[in-house]
């Protein structure tokens, strides 16, 4: 048997043969690490390797320094990865129907997207591409990205099976995945309402603006499924779960480090899936009373315990789902 070749950076044991083993790129984890130690393990792993180097979770600040110490890279700031040695530019923002951001955004989007990776994976003998569209997605009407599928020829095998999320979870769940209970994570376009542009500065804002309330609510101890800041056009409206949205109505330090990425003003609400795609009162999961607080103007029914008064209301419960008892277990690939 080969010996498993390592590289000891110090800071870092980097494997040199993932490539070769799994046939499949390392893929380099940025948070905790400095961007010269970074540019250490890039140019380690592009020294004994022939593929594609990647690194995930990069600030845009931290990527432009890694990028002058490793040139030939690019960075993906709506996916806030950086690559070496990859695959076709997809550039989505060089097309007009993209960065209009009309409602069918999204069809422009994945012809791109999927039309590149249709016809890299036939340069490669590849004849089929499969995404992960379910059933769910299916039967929301705001979904021009899956027509756009349709019409290049990929296939949705949850879909196809009338398979939904929550039923995706239940399996997930069976197979002991650790990504069941995974939040989703819709793409920064999809934060910008409709008819204002898409830009590099205008995802960049977003995505520090979003960064920059998770670290507050982490350094409070706070624990926030799912967060959204979505660009109103210059105004900011920061989505968070029910009861931290009460709470954190008038929260002056996250509206602050919000306007701070560059927006006018700021506003805390509840958060409210596909919140852009329907106007008030049309959202399907939503019918629920107002809010007492004012600024909260959409509906929802969740109450969060007020200072001082002792009184703990209910919060939202977790509806029971029923989880499949046949599914087979997931088989090793030999």
């Amino acid at each position: 048997m080969t010996a498993l070749r390592t590289a000891d950076l110090g800071h870092a044991r980097v494997d040199l043969d993932r490539e070769r083993r799994q046939g499949l790129p390392e893929v380099v984890y940025a948070p905790g690490k400095q961007p010269d130690q970074i540019s250490a393990i890039v140019t380690t792993l592009l020294a004994h390797n022939t593929g594609p180097v990647l690194v995930s979770r990069v600030e845009a600040e931290v990527a432009e320094q890694v990028l002058a110490d490793v040139p030939d890279g690019r960075y993906e700031a709506g996916a806030r990865l950086l690559v070496w040695r990859s695959a076709p530019m997809t550039a989505e923002l060089d097309q007009p129907g993209y960065t209009a951001n009309g409602r069918d955004r999204c069809y422009f989007c994945k012809s791109t997207v999927l039309g590149t990776i249709a016809a890299l994976a036939r340069s490669h003998g590849i004849e089929v591409v499969a995404t992960g569209t379910n059933a769910d997605d299916a039967a929301d009407p705001f979904r021009p990205g899956i027509r756009a599928g349709d019409e290049i020829g990929v296939v949705t095998p949850l879909r196809d099976e009338g398979l939904s999320k929550a039923d995706v979870r239940a399996i997930s769940v069976l197979w002991r995945l650790s990504t069941a209970d995974k939040p989703a994570m819709p793409c920064l376009a999809s934060r910008v309402r409709y008819g204002v542009p898409v830009t590099i500065t205008t995802l960049a804002r977003i995505e520090r603006a979003e960064a920059a309330v998770r670290s507050v609510l982490s350094r409070r101890g706070m624990i926030c499924r799912d967060l959204r800041v979505r660009d109103l056009g210059g105004h900011a409206r920061v989505e968070l779960d029910a009861p931290l949205a009460e709470w954190l109505c008038h929260d002056g330090e996250i509206l602050r480090l919000v306007r701070s990425q560059g927006f006018a003003g700021a506003t805390v609400t509840t958060f409210r899936a596909g919140a852009l795609n329907h106007g008030p009162g049309q959202h399907p999961e939503r019918k629920t009373r107002c809010c007492a607080i004012r600024c909260c103007t959409h509906r929802c029914s969740a109450r969060w315990p007020r200072p001082g008064t002792g009184r703990r209301s209910s919060l939202p419960t977790r509806t029971t789902r029923t989880r499949p008892t046949s599914i087979p277990a997931p088989t090793s690939c030999t």
